[in-house]
């Protein structure tokens, strides 16, 4: 299947690069400290995540995402979508756009019984 914009690595998806709050950080520069990255999967694991923070919502190829401040530490937390291609795709757009210390995923994975939505 070839979605538009995307060819084969993430220089085409950030011709277009989301809007980002004002940050501790700039997206995109290579000498920002981003602490930590939350990449959750599962819609039902986004939903339960993102009312927990009255954080500014954006959006990116990917999905949602937002930053919250967390022990005075900026974290962001970005909703990538499930399986193999999604998780691999916004993990490789979060590292290139965002620039974190540490990756933490998020989530199930398919974990449990029955259909995770």
């Amino acid at each position: 299947m070839n979605l538009p914009g995307r060819k084969g690595s993430t220089a085409a998806v950030q011709k277009n690069p989301p809007k980002v709050a004002k940050l501790g950080f700039e997206k995109g520069k290579s000498d920002n400290i981003l602490g930590i990255a939350v990449l959750i999967s599962a819609n039902a694991e986004w939903r339960a995540v993102k009312p927990l923070f009255s954080a500014p919502i954006h959006t990116s190829p990917y999905g949602e995402y937002f930053v919250a401040n967390i022990a005075e530490e900026d974290v962001l937390f970005f909703h990538g979508g499930w399986g193999k291609v999604a998780a691999a795709g916004s993990t490789q757009y979060v590292i290139d756009n965002f620039h974190p210390a540490h990756l933490i995923r998020l989530g199930s994975c398919g974990g449990g019984p029955g259909r995770a939505t």
